[in-house]
């Protein structure tokens, strides 16, 4: 029942959003037309950007796999972790958020063995913490450089703002590692501020996790890029490159539904202060079917739904194994 109540609050949040958005917002944005105009859309361009949106599954398999794997906490192969990863992303359309997801990613990391439970947990919260926090660099870099024509002030203050951000994230980070290891009442916080630590104060960790948040913003760029050119719009990609981890960091927040809502307003809000083609009709229709393919590559996920049915009693590990990982999970406690 819990479980139906927050969906519910998460599909009503977002629709808010959105209806707000649509009525108040879109600068005289009329939802029939909206609608209208999205069967105007090219076809090859939205399976370009559906394919591009596929990438994305096996490249965040690839961070969550070294996270599992860093420290020899689990040993683990990528074809292991992706039906897990994509699993997870499909049976997350049924929860409100994407902190919901993180649950299920542990949960199956569990059923398959491939790790314990709370070795699970830490893996898939520190990987969650780590690709954000570097986003939110990302973000703040990209919004102070941004192309010519835009805001200047209002680019600076963002791009400000997302910098503080992610240097008081990291700093927090650095100094509660410490804090937690000399304070026995957080025992069960030491593992995560010790895993984030260890993945910020290396330079070639930093910037490998770097290279996963420039991936992941290329994918959704071309995405977005890919969408537009569907309605004829000539607009550079330097453009939705430069504004991807600001709407990235926005569509992961965990007030929305898929991003619904959140994700329209902040392209609103960003186009608005950009002179180009696209008109507030035109950005809401590109915003709308971002999320809608964003939804079917995770409708794939459902293809390795069986495969992980059928393995959830298979041990992947040994046994001697698994009793190795119960020991280095109390070793980093």
């Amino acid at each position: 029942m819990m479980k139906v109540a927050r969906l519910l609050l998460g599909l009503a949040i977002s629709g808010l959003c959105l209806w707000l958005v649509l009525s108040k917002f879109s600068g005289n944005a009329n939802t029939a037309i909206i609608m209208a105009k999205i069967e105007d859309v090219s076809l090859m361009w939205v399976l370009i950007a559906l394919g591009g949106l596929i990438f994305s599954y096996p490249l965040n398999t690839l961070r969550l796999n070294y996270v599992l794997s860093f420290d020899e906490a689990c040993s683990c192969n990528f074809l292991q972790v992706l039906p897990i990863v994509w699993v997870s992303s499909f049976l997350s359309l049924a929860v409100p958020s994407p902190a919901f997801s993180d649950g299920i990613r542990a949960a199956l990391l569990r059923t398959t063995r491939v790790s314990n439970l709370s070795l699970a947990v830490r893996a898939v919260l520190i990987d969650r913490a780590v690709g954000l926090i570097y986003t939110l660099g990302l973000a703040g870099i990209f919004l102070l450089i941004l192309p010519a024509n835009m805001n200047s002030e209002l680019a600076d203050y963002w791009g400000i703002a997302f910098l503080v951000v992610f240097l008081g994230t990291t700093a927090t980070i650095f100094l509660g590692s410490k804090l937690v290891n000399n304070i026995q009442l957080f025992a069960r916080l030491r593992s995560l501020f010790n895993g984030m630590h260890h993945l910020m104060k290396n330079p070639r960790m930093v910037l490998l996790f770097l290279g996963f948040a420039l991936a992941n913003t290329i994918i959704s760029a071309i995405s977005l890029w890919c969408l537009a050119r569907g309605f004829s719009v000539d607009i550079s990609f330097w453009v939705f490159f430069v504004f991807t981890p600001a709407i990235l960091i926005v569509n992961n927040l965990p007030f929305f539904y898929q991003g619904f809502g959140g994700r329209e307003a902040t392209m609103l809000f960003i186009f608005s202060h950009y002179p180009s083609a696209m008109n507030p009709d035109l950005v809401l229709i590109v915003s709308l079917l971002s999320g809608a393919i964003m939804m079917v590559s995770a409708l794939i996920g459902s293809i390795f739904l069986p495969f992980l049915l059928l393995h959830r009693n298979d041990s992947s590990l040994s046994q001697t194994d698994y009793d190795a990982q119960n020991i280095r999970e109390e070793s980093f406690k």
